[in-house]
């Protein structure tokens, strides 16, 4: 079906329109603005591996609005709309109720089922949702496999250059972000006695490339080596 909505945001608006009466039936009103958007909120990762969508607090937002983020991990229609019910859900009843009985009364009576922190919708409701995305169209949005960043790059058959990872070389980038800490850095120790007390045991860490290279000096002078 063609799609009307040129923007991700613009489609996830026009769901929480449609989803907004089924909340009213069950005696939940949403609030008149709630935003939505695609992306990694706040400690998404952090959390749990497993979340898959966010709702901020509207005591924490300048405008005290609600906003509600999806994760770019997934582009399927009816499930991406799964995910917003079960955090309208959280907005219907206010983010300190967390997945506790409140939250568990909602839910159940918009149709989402299953242990509540992970609240998805059931049978009847995943098929409503299913026939929502056909009518809001293309969900304007292409997921983002995490899993790719994993893969090794491909390297042609005879092909003398080397697949990822390269010992000492960095993968490519994925992202424009900082660079995941991947290298372990190994404990060096000074095992000598020194002439201020305080530094006897003296440590630090390093990378074993700069350990194969030679090995790094306590204050006093003395060579330290792998503790």
């Amino acid at each position: 079906m063609s799609n009307e909505h040129i923007t991700r945001e613009a489609w996830l608006e026009a769901a929480i329109e449609t989803l907004r009466p089924r909340f009213q039936t069950v005696g939940y009103l949403l609030p008149d603005q709630v935003r939505v958007s695609v992306g990694w909120a706040v400690s998404f990762r952090g959390e749990n591996s497993s979340v898959l969508a966010l709702t901020v607090s509207r005591k924490i937002t300048k405008d005290d609005v609600y906003q509600i983020y999806v994760t770019p991990e997934e582009d399927r229609a009816s499930d991406v709309l799964g995910y917003l019910v079960h955090e309208l859900t959280h907005v219907a009843v206010g983010t300190d109720a967390g997945h506790g009985p409140d939250f568990k009364s909602c839910a159940v009576a918009v149709g989402l089922e299953g242990k509540m922190t992970q609240a998805l919708p059931g049978i009847v409701l995943a098929a409503e949702l299913v026939a929502l995305a056909e009518t809001l169209g293309d969900y304007p949005h292409r997921k983002v496999d995490l899993e790719l960043a994993k893969t090794p790059a491909p390297v042609p058959a005879g092909s003398n250059v080397p697949a990822f990872p390269i010992p000492d070389v960095p993968a490519p980038r994925w992202t424009s972000g900082p660079r995941t800490q991947t290298n372990r850095q190994l404990l060096v120790k000074c095992r000598e006695a020194h002439s201020d007390p305080t530094l006897d045991g003296y440590q630090v860490r390093t990378s074993a490339t700069w350990l194969d290279r030679g090995a790094p000096q306590c204050p006093d002078g003395h060579p330290m080596s792998r503790a």
